[in-house]
């Protein structure tokens, strides 16, 4: 088997949802997520939605094993750590069984044995949490599945918002749909995880840290994108492309643009959080 390699937690009660009426159609591509992390969960199955995909989700390995045995996915990502069956025996299992799926792992921390036992295991892939659009895109073209992304996020300008209304209606639903906590605990978890990501940011431009600016630059534009946060999303995404040629100085006063966005996002996000 040929394997390829790409490379905050907030938890919730344990809660899967139901599966998409869109999984009966032919030609629409089947991704099933399993997580236990409901949040997790939720905003890689709002991602892979967006990108045209029918969706399930499992909470655990052994539910994951049982669905990939009862349907055939074109996709399945997978937590390492998760009750009943990790992610690297849920994935022997399928294996044994047959499955030929393309497999991916999610995993909070990436490096050389953890990339060696999913190699082991049968993975196809293993990505860093959070999952973000490119990351789906990836993914599509290692099956040559077409997805629609957005394209749209290319310069900041004046007209550029700072939250995308239906962006952040959108996740709402999603979270009042799928989780039982309420949406102000969910939102404020999020943006506790854009601050520390923003925080890291800030550090990697001091010591001039290319490597980790890009990776940071690009989980945080996913983590923007998912709640609606153009602006921001805009400013990382920018950062993410032009690292490698901008200068020190140019990259921090970047940086500290992203933290400016993400302040002005907290403060808008403040009034509709309930």
């Amino acid at each position: 088997m040929a394997h390829s390699w790409t490379g905050s937690a907030i938890k919730e009660d344990d809660v899967t949802m139901d599966r998409d009426a869109t999984n009966s159609r032919p030609g629409v591509p089947t991704v099933l997520i399993a997580d236990d992390d409901a949040v997790s969960r939720m905003m890689s199955a709002s991602l892979f939605r967006r990108s045209g995909y029918s969706v399930d989700t499992a909470i655990d390995g052994l539910e994951a094993v049982e669905a990939s045995l009862r349907m055939r996915y074109d996709v399945i990502v997978v937590d390492l750590q998760m009750p009943q069956l990790d992610g690297y025996a849920a994935v022997r299992r399928m294996r044994s069984s047959g499955i030929a799926s393309h497999i991916v792992a999610l995993t909070a921390t990436l490096d050389d044995r953890v990339r060696s036992e999913c190699e082991n295991a049968g993975f196809d892939r293993v990505v860093e949490k959070p999952i973000n659009e490119n990351v789906v895109a990836n993914i599509a073209s290692d099956v040559h599945i077409i997805v629609d992304l957005d394209s749209n996020l290319e310069v900041v300008d004046d007209n550029t918002v700072d939250l995308s209304d239906s962006a952040f209606e959108n996740f709402r639903r999603e979270v009042t749909s799928n989780l039982t906590r309420p949406f102000a605990s969910v939102i404020d978890e999020v943006l506790t995880n854009l601050r520390d990501q923003c925080t890291a940011l800030i550090n990697a431009a001091r010591d001039d840290n290319r490597a980790d600016i890009t990776r940071l630059a690009h989980t945080l534009r996913g983590g923007a994108s998912t709640i609606g946060a153009r602006r921001l999303a805009t400013r990382v995404a920018a950062i993410e492309r032009n690292a490698p040629a901008l200068t020190q100085h140019e990259l921090t006063v970047e940086v500290h643009e992203a933290v400016n966005d993400l302040d002005r996002l907290v403060a808008i996000v403040q009034t509709r959080r309930l």
